[in-house]
Order: C-alpha cells, then structure tokens, then sequence
C-alpha cells in the first residue's frame, strides 16, 4: 500500500527588515516588520479554520516569527528544518542588488548572476544544490508522516518557486510575502491546488 497523497499549504514569511530595504537576505537572519507580523495575523484568520496534522517551518528567524503567529491559539507539534531556507546567497547577503553590481561588476549584470562565478560568490547551485535539497526535504515529509492529510510549511519565496516550477513548468513566478500556494504531494508528483479553499 503506498502513502496517501498529501495537502502541502505552503506559506512565504512575512515583510521583513531587509525586504523593505531592498536587500539580499538569502540564508541571513532577519525579523519581520510591524506589516510583516499583520500579513502574518491576517493570514492566521484565512486559515484558522483549516486542521493541519503538523507544521514544518525553516529555521530561520523570520519563518520562525511567521509561524509563531499563524499558529497562534493552537496546540500543533512543530518542525523546524534547514532544508526549507532560502537559497544561500553567499557574499551578496545583506547587500542590495545595486551594492551588487558596484561591487562585481564583472559578476553581475542587473539582477542575473553569470552561472561561472557563483562559486567566487558563495552562491548555492539552483538547479542542483539547492533545487535538490527543497525537493527532498518535501520527500521526507512525505515519508516521515504517512498519515498525515495536510501540512502547514512555513518557508521562503525562493523555495515556494521551486515548488511552483515542479508543479507549473520553468515559468517566472512572484512570490508575495505571507503569500498561501496549496500543492497535493503524491509519490515524486507535485501539483499546484488551483480551487484552494484559501481565495
């Protein structure tokens, strides 16, 4: 018998101190803002009434805050893991995309990083490392709790991408903060709830 498929709500953090700023956060700490922890409060009364068998959140601070807030009132076991961080930005953490530039300008041209030179920029590998790790940390979810109908993960936008472009295709996607996208996880098969009882 194999296991049942599963219902991913997949949740971005809310507004941050550095997305307001403009900065590269990648794998950096950072805290929600005033809005970011109301984008999380409105979103907690959108879901209040849907059961999760468990949370999963990245262990990031501003995920953390996030997940504190859209649980809040409820008894739900919480996990936190670092396959559900941002992709590691490397040595343009903390910057903004026109510190970037100034400072690698052979490295960067507008917000597209030529692929030879991630390695000097500390950058993790999308379509491998990075791209990989999101993928099999949804996997293990999936093993790890056979039972399960539905999870709440609390995560980044870069990984929610990841997550669309399984479902939907190699297509450009935004990703807003505290924004909801619902997947059915079904063996290695992702796809994307269009009718998501979240409008």
């Amino acid at each position: 018998m194999g296991i049942q498929p599963l219902e991913v709500y997949a949740v971005r953090h809310g507004e941050t101190t550095w997305n307001r700023a403009g900065r590269i956060q990648g794998q950096k700490n950072t805290g929600l803002t005033e809005l970011g922890r109301q984008q999380a409060q409105e979103l907690h009364e959108d879901i209040r009434d849907l059961d999760f068998d468990q949370v999963f959140s990245s262990d990031l601070r501003r995920c953390r805050e996030t997940t504190d807030l859209l649980i809040q009132g409820r008894n739900l076991p919480i996990g936190y893991s670092n396959r559900f961080r941002e992709r590691g930005f490397g040595r343009l953490e903390g910057l903004t995309w026109n510190e970037a530039r100034r400072r690698h300008p052979l490295l960067i041209k507008s917000r597209g990083i030529q692929a030879s030179m991630k390695p000097e920029l500390e950058i993790e590998d999308h379509d491998t490392t990075f791209r990989g790790r999101v993928l099999e940390g949804l996997s293990r979810l999936q093993r790890r709790y056979p039972e399960a109908r539905r999870i709440l993960l609390v995560t980044h936008g870069g990984v929610i991408k990841v997550l669309l472009r399984e479902a939907e295709g190699n297509k450009t996607f935004m990703v807003s903060n505290c924004g909801l996208y619902r997947f059915q996880v079904s063996g290695t098969k992702l796809t994307l709830l269009r009718n998501s009882e979240i409008s």
